[in-house]
Parts: C-alpha cells; sequence; structure tokens
C-alpha cells in the first residue's frame, strides 16, 4: 500500500515489521474520529506497559492515515524541553518565528487553531499533569498521546493497550523464523509474556542464528534463572524482567561474535534514546581507544551498527540510531561497575566535543536542539554514578544558556544550579553561578539573582583578576540588577566599575564600552544627573559611530538613548532629531517592520506628543502597531497605551478607550493584575471612562480590586 505523506509531516520511519494489531489499530481509529469537532481537538491516550507497543501502534496509525491529515508532528514528550523544541521546529516549517521556543509553541497553537486535519502525536508523556502548554486547546485536529499511565478518562479518550493475543504472537514469531512449530513458538510466546518488543527481540534472534526453537527455550529460561534466580517463570514473571531475559541473551552473543558492537552498544546506553548515526563517527577523536577504533573508520563503524541492527537491539534509519530506553537499562545493569564509569565519562567526553560552545549563535541552535536530550541523559548518568566533573558541569551550563536564549527560563533554572553544584574549578563556578543569575534575571528572582552574581564576582575576581573581561560583564549584570531593585546608588557604582574593566580589558573604543557608558547615562538619568546622563550617552554615540560606522543599528539605539535625555533636560527639538535620525537609521539596516524600528517610533511619537503634534505621534504609534507582530507583547501593550494617551488628546475618545483596553488586557496577561504598571495602564483608562462619563465601567474596573482587600477587623 502506498501512502501520501502530508507536506508537513516529521514521522519516524515506519516499523516494517509491524504486525497484528487490527483490532487496536480500529478501536485507536474509532476513537479519533468519535464526535469530531471544528474548534477543539479530539484527544486520545494510548497507555499500557513498558514493551506492550504503545509507541508502534501510534506510529502504525500515523503512517496508515497520512492521507487523513495536511499536517503530522511527532513530539517526543517525555522532557518538556524536547516537546518544546519539536514544537519550535513544526514552527519553523510553517513560517512562524521567534527566538522564544515557549512563545512559538503559542504561535503554533494559535495556527492550528484556525485548521483542521492535523495530527499531533504526544509520544512518552509520564503523566496528564506534565503535560502543561504542551497540548493545544483550539482547532480541528487530533491529538494521540502514549504513557505507561492509566488514568487518562479526565483528560482524554483512554485507550488500554494489552500484551499481543496469543495467535497473533505466533503469527508473528512464525512470519520471521518460518520453521518453527506453532506449539513451540506458543512456548516462546508464552514464555515471554506475549510483550511485542520482547516478541521483535525473539524473532529477530531466531532469524539471524537459525537456532532451534526448542534451544532457544532453554537458553531463555537459563538466562532467567542465572539472572533473577530459578523460579515458576510460567505465570507472573515481571515485565521488564522477560525483557532483560530475552536482550541479555541477544546482548551476549553480541559480545561473543561483534565484540566492536558491544561496545558501541554500551555506549549508546548512556545517551539519549535517539542518536545521529553520525555522531559516534564524527566525534570519534574524543572517545578512548577502544571505542574510538569501533567507529572512527565509518564502513567499520556502519558494520558495527548493522550486525547490532540484525539482533533488533537498535533500529536504524539513514539518518539516526534508536535503541529502547528499557534495553538502554538492561545494556546498563549488566556491565560491571568499572565499566559503567569509563563509559559514562566517554558519553559525556563525546557530547561535549559535539555542543557547540557559543550558544548565543542563532547558527548554532539546531545542534543545540539535537544534543539537548544527550546533555541531559549523560550528565544524568554521571551524577547518579558520582562522576560528574568540570565536563558535565560545562555542558549543563551551556544547555541553561541556550534555553535562556530560547526563553525557557524554568527549564533553564535547575540545570544552572546543577552545574553550580558540579562545578570544580574556580573559574568554572564563578561562570555558572553567573549563568543560575542570568536565569534568576529572567524568572523575575532579582534577589536570587543578586545573590549569584556577587557569587560569580567574588570568586571570579581572586580566580581571575578584577580586570579580567569576564569580570566585567559580571559588575555589569549585577548593576543591571540592583538597577532593577531600585539601588541605583549600586547599580552605579557596578555600572562604573564594569566600564573601568572593559576599558582596560578590551580597550576604551570597544562596542561593549560603548554599551557601558550608556549603562552609567541610564542609572545617571534615573538619578537625576542629567548633564552627567547626557555626557554618558553623548560618548556612547561616539564609541559606537566610530566602532561601527554611523549607520549600524547600535548606533541608531545610542542616538534614542540620547533623545530620551535631551527630552528629560526639555530640549525637545534636539531629542526629536535624535530620535528621528535614530528611525532612519534602523528603518534602514533593519527593515521597516523590526521591533528596533518600532522602539524607535513609539520614542519619537512621545516628543511629538510633547511638541503638541499630536497627529504626527499617532502616526508613528499606528505604524509601530502595524509592524508589531515579532515585538514583546508588554511592549505593545504599552504602545497601545500611549496610542490611547494621543487619541484622547485628539479627543477620539471610542478609539482612547479600545486602545487602553487592549493595552489593560496586555499588561495584566503578562504582569498580573496588581503590577505598578498594569495599576498605571488601569488608572489611564479610567481617565478615558471618566471622559466619556461612563462610570458604570469605571465602577466595573475597579471594584474587584477593592473586593480583593483584606476586610478590616471591627
Amino acid at each position: 500500500m502506498s501512502y501520501k505523506v502530508p507536506e508537513i509531516c516529521n514521522l519516524p520511519a515506519r516499523n516494517r515489521q509491524f504486525s497484528g494489531r487490527a483490532r487496536a489499530l480500529d478501536g485507536l481509529t474509532a476513537a479519533l474520529r468519535a464526535e469530531p469537532s471544528p474548534t477543539s481537538p479530539v484527544v486520545v491516550a494510548v497507555h499500557g506497559l513498558g514493551g506492550v507497543g504503545k509507541t508502534q501502534l501510534a506510529l502504525e496509525y500515523a503512517h496508515h492515515h497520512t492521507a487523513d491529515y495536511d499536517l503530522i508532528w511527532w513530539v517526543p514528550s517525555d522532557r518538556p524541553t524536547s516537546a518544546v523544541a519539536a514544537y519550535a521546529a513544526l514552527a519553523a516549517k510553517l513560517g512562524l518565528t521567534s527566538k522564544d521556543e515557549t512563545e512559538l509553541t503559542g504561535h503554533v497553537f494559535d495556527h492550528l487553531r484556525e485548521r483542521d486535519r492535523w495530527l499531533l502525536v504526544l509520544d512518552d508523556v509520564e503523566k496528564p499533569d506534565r503535560l502543561g502548554d504542551l497540548l493545544p486547546a483550539g482547532g480541528g485536529g487530533h491529538v494521540l498521546i502514549t504513557s505507561r499511565w492509566s488514568h487518562w478518562r479526565r483528560h482524554a479518550v483512554s485507550v488500554d493497550l494489552g500484551v499481543l493475543p496469543r495467535a497473533e504472537s505466533v503469527e508473528m514469531l512464525h512470519r520471521r523464523s518460518g520453521t518453527a512449530t506453532a506449539d513451540r513458538l506458543g512456548e516462546i510466546a508464552a514464555l515471554l509474556g506475549d510483550l511485542p518488543l520482547a516478541l521483535e527481540e525473539a524473532a529477530a534472534f531466531l532469524e539471524e542464528s537459525q537456532l532451534d526453537a526448542g534451544d532457544y527455550i532453554s537458553l531463555v529460561r537459563d538466562s532467567m534463572w542465572d539472572l533473577f534466580g530459578r523460579g515458576e517463570w510460567d505465570a507472573d514473571v515481571d515485565t521488564q524482567h522477560r525483557l532483560a531475559t530475552v536482550w541479555t541473551v541477544s546482548l551476549d552473543r553480541v559480545r561473543t561474535e561483534a565484540p566492536a558492537a558491544h561496545r558501541v552498544l554500551s555506549l549508546l546506553a548512556f545517551l539519549a534514546p535517539h542518536v545521529s548515526r553520525t555522531l559516534l563517527h564524527e566525534q570519534a577523536a574524543a572517545l578512548p581507544a577502544p571505542l574510538a577504533s569501533a567507529v572512527r573508520d565509518r564502513l567499520n563503524y556502519e558494520s558495527t551498527l548493522a550486525a547490532a541492527g540484525r539482533y533488533s537491539l537498535v533500529s536504524l534509519t539513514a539518518d539516526e540510531v534508536s535503541m529502547h530506553p528499557l534495553v538502554q537499562l538492561v545494556v546498563r545493569t549488566g556491565m560491571a561497575h568499572e565499566a559503567s564509569l569509563s563509559t559514562a565519562a566517554a558519553a559525556v567526553d563525546l557530547v561535549r566535543a559535539a555542543f557547540p560552545a557559543d550558544v548565543e549563535d542563532e547558527a548554532c541552535w539546531p545542534d543545540c536542539a539535537r544534543l539537548l536530550p544527550h546533555v541531559l541523559a549523560v550528565t544524568e548518568h554521571a551524577e547518579r554514578l558520582e562522576i560528574a566533573g568540570e565536563p558535565a558541569s560545562w555542558l549543563l551550563g551551556r544547555v541553561s544558556a541556550y534555553l535562556r536564549e530560547r526563553a525557557q527560563h524554568r527549564q533553564a533554572s535547575p540545570l544552572a544550579a546543577r552545574a553550580v553544584a558540579m562545578a570544580s574549578a574556580d573559574p568554572e563556578l564563578a561562570r555558572h553561578h553567573h549563568e543560575l543569575g542570568q536565569v534568576r534575571h529572567e524568572l523575575g528572582d532579582l534577589d536570587g539573582a543578586r545573590e549569584q552574581y556577587e557569587q560569580a564576582l567574588r570568586i571570579g575576581r581572586a580566580a581571575l583578576g578584577p580586570e579580567h573581561v569576564e569580570v566585567g560583564v559580571w559588575h555589569n549584570n549585577l548593576g543591571n540588577v540592583l538597577h532593577d531593585l531600585h539601588d541605583l546608588t549600586g547599580a552605579r557604582e557596578q555600572y562604573e566599575l564594569a566600564l573601568r574593566v572593559g576599558e582596560v580589558s578590551l580597550g576604551p573604543q570597544h562596542p561593549i564600552v560603548a554599551l557601558r557608558h550608556g549603562s552609567v547615562g541610564m542609572v545617571l538619568r534615573d538619578l537625576g544627573d542629567l548633564d552627567g546622563a547626557r555626557e554618558q550617552m553623548e560618548e556612547a554615540l561616539r564609541i559606537s559611530e566610530a566602532a561601527l560606522g554611523a549607520g549600524h543599528p547600535t548606533a541608531a539605539l545610542r542616538r534614542g538613548n540620547l533623545g530620551m535625555v535631551l527630552r528629560d533636560l526639555g530640549d525637545l527639538d534636539g531629542a526629536r532629531q535624535q530620535m528621528a535620525e535614530a528611525l532612519r537609521i534602523s528603518e534602514a539596516a533593519l527593515g521597516a517592520r523590526h521591533p528596533a524600528v518600532g522602539n524607535c517610533r513609539a520614542n519619537l511619537a512621545m516628543v511629538l506628543r510633547d511638541l503638541g503634534d499630536f497627529k504626527g505621534a499617532r502616526q508613528q504609534l499606528e505604524e509601530a502597531l502595524e509592524a508589531g507582530e515579532q515585538a514583546d507583547p508588554l511592549t505593545v501593550g504599552i504602545w497601545h497605551n500611549n496610542l490611547g494617551n494621543v487619541l484622547q488628546s485628539l479627543g477620539d475618545l471610542p478609539a482612547a478607550r479600545a486602545s487602553g483596553e487592549r493595552a489593560l488586557d496586555i499588561a495584566e496577561a503578562a504582569l498580573g493584575a496588581t503590577h505598578p504598571t498594569v495599576a498605571r495602564l488601569r488608572n489611564n483608562l479610567v481617565s478615558v471612562l471618566r471622559a466619556q462619563g461612563d462610570l458604570n465601567s469605571v465602577r466595573k474596573l475597579l471594584e474587584p480590586l477593592v473586593e480583593d482587600q483584606p476586610r478590616s477587623q471591627p
């Protein structure tokens, strides 16, 4: 049968050995087709024991029904980071852009809400409460979940997947081995509990070894007794015992016949289940001699993978090597302690060699996303075996920085904390404290961020020297936190230290030094020293133009900051000149729809308003909002608020009210109802409502705030 694959599709390769499960497939199809809705997706959860074939059933359904969908996307959901990365990849396929991966997930769900004929497969969800924000709320599509958790009825249509019927087990074994009688194959099926994963392994062993079925039964029973002790295995054998037994039989044969393949399998057992086929070969230099010799030569490496694949210990596609998590567990459990330590360390070294150091470079992000599951796997094993040190600490620090760049701050925070705990060398410890400070700052934990930056500075100044370039960065970021905490004097001190370090370590004409002058200028502005602020902003502009050119976007930013100070000084004509030039430069360099251009327009609008040019201010704000899709939502909310103020000055109260309501909705969603910025925007809207004479709306807007306040006791 041929299948029409949707243009938007990332399905893993179909399992050509899949057989049986006709009733399960029919039941799954019926569940997904039940109660179709154009406005909300149908959600079905397939659950059952490990090894029972949930993922394979979902994969077979998806491949069998490709013609029924215009979009099919496979979302690994064992970890939130993996799921968010999968949604980010779908966003890229749909042409949706943002550096914020969490925001991209929202863009994907908005897109799906407007269409039907789509299927999302959320594979390996631990529990319903782990879905978090990974389940779309709208759209006429289907969501198929696989999980070992059995209690899904409150959240999805629940499909319980059991072991194979005995007849299907025997048919599967017969089709692969082709020689044994049904009775003998039935014995194997009974011994393995009709578990598809165990049966697949047994079939591969029989096919490859051509061993007699009776001999295989004896081999499996002997292995069970060796592994778990003698007993009655026919009735109530634990599922993992059955799986461990059948894989141990195959592993013993591979160890004897293809020792290089066994070494590769041992390394794969410490990585994430799905590995790029070229990863081990490309990073052979990072591996110890026995492993390196097994993967360095591409032809030998491919032969080694083929040997493992013939026994179904791994599955192979053109791009990927996959090893079931239970197989990985069996391999690790069967290793001697010293071998576990050395192989886990080799896995850490392998991933460290592959992981990009410059995670701020967007070009590296696809590699970071691909390697992220392996970083999490190898560092967890290193911690479990108590061998975690600088390489594992470095990996966690880089992954945390990558996730922070993609705005996954909640996921980045515990990784940064683990990096701190693992670090041994003082400079690395200081760097990890700094990374954890950045994450906590992004999460709004300002006191925690200040503590981490102070730790970074305390350790880093001693280890690297007070004038090291990184120490300057840490002073600057501590200044940012203190600024946010309204400790303006402390912020000024840190900014000036950062400026001094930058001048020494980078030279007085470096663009970063210009940035530091700008930071000093901003805090002086807030302290009321406007002449000092103007001096710093002018120096920042001079250095930026000399280093980068007058047409560089950074020079535009410096002009905008200088314009704000001139506005505060009452030099509105000078401010307008600087902000108009900033807009011209930004638009020429970045295009009309860039968020930075929107900021330039919004800043220019405020100066025009102060000059009494309300129509000009309105035009600038409306153009900023028209091109504001990529801007930060809260920034867009502020623009709506400012437009409302201008419209009120123009006497257009209905339009002012609409802008004020939009601004308040955005700000409350981003900051909560009690934030000072939200209170300011609410007061602006109240002013418009009063001007309209709509006191009922004023009451409705303010009453909930009063009711939330604690009542005083008589």
